[in-house]
């Protein structure tokens, strides 16, 4: 593991978000630099040990970091919001140990698909899981975050969600790239603790989808800043005020 620097609230945030910027150049592509600055927990719960960092910040962190690297940029916000599903969806023990991972400089990289076919993980004995399927993307960081669809090799009923976020070490075995991008996942074992519901996230009222809007949105370099800014703020009155809003209630 890497050694990090502390982020210790909103404005650590905005500068090592400014360090990271002026650091990354078309020789380094600044990923180690990335998992050094302390921007990997900066959405981590205080209850956790985390800075809590507003949606405003996050998203002037987001822009910031875009203008120098897209695919840095784009990197940190997988990684966000895979914290943010664990927010609002993982168990007591799955936070502890996957936030300690991102306060100590681990990132959690999204994984796409590459075909129609969705990545599946299967439920077998014993509370471990296997996942298979393709995806696509560069390998840039130690964990990898899969959305799955889950099926019952046991055949059993059971009250699990129908779609999941698997997470995996990059090193698992089953876990192979080739020259075109692709990356094939056959077999690989999860553990319980890496499975995380993600279809029942949509079952009630959050601010997820307007926080992954107003993030998305801040990597187009032509974006409105002031805009980015006025929804980043809705969205924290939101979460202050509670209960969350939809996105579509944000105007997003």
């Amino acid at each position: 593991m890497v050694m990090t620097q502390t982020v210790a609230g909103d404005a650590d945030a905005l500068v090592a978000a400014g360090r990271l910027r002026d650091a990354v150049t078309p020789e380094a592509d600044g990923t180690d630099l990335f998992f050094a600055s302390g921007l990997t927990g900066i959405t981590v719960p205080a209850a956790f040990g985390g800075p809590q960092c507003s949606v405003e910040t996050l998203t002037e962190v987001h822009r910031l970091l875009a203008s120098a690297s897209i695919p840095l940029a784009r990197l940190l916000h997988g990684h966000t919001m895979f914290l943010r599903a664990l927010t609002e969806q993982g168990t007591p023990g799955q936070q502890d140990y996957f936030f300690a991972q991102a306060l100590a400089g681990a990132c959690f990289a999204d994984l796409g698909t590459v075909s129609p076919v969705p990545l599946t993980l299967c439920r077998w004995r014993n509370g471990v899981y296997r996942l298979d399927g393709e995806s696509s993307g560069e390998i840039r960081s130690d964990w990898l975050v899969a959305r799955a669809v889950l099926v019952d090799e046991l055949a059993e009923e059971t009250d699990e969600p129908d779609e999941v976020l698997a997470v995996v070490r990059r090193d698992e075995l089953g876990i192979t790239t080739d020259s075109s991008g692709t990356i094939r996942l056959d077999g690989v074992h999860v553990a319980a603790v890496g499975v995380v519901p993600w279809s029942t996230l949509f079952d009630r009222p959050t601010t997820f989808r307007a926080r992954a809007d107003v993030t998305r949105q801040a990597l187009d370099p032509g974006a409105d800043r002031a805009g980015l800014r006025e929804t980043a703020r809705a969205i924290d009155a939101a979460e202050l005020t509670g209960p969350p809003l939809a996105s579509g209630r944000l105007g997003m």
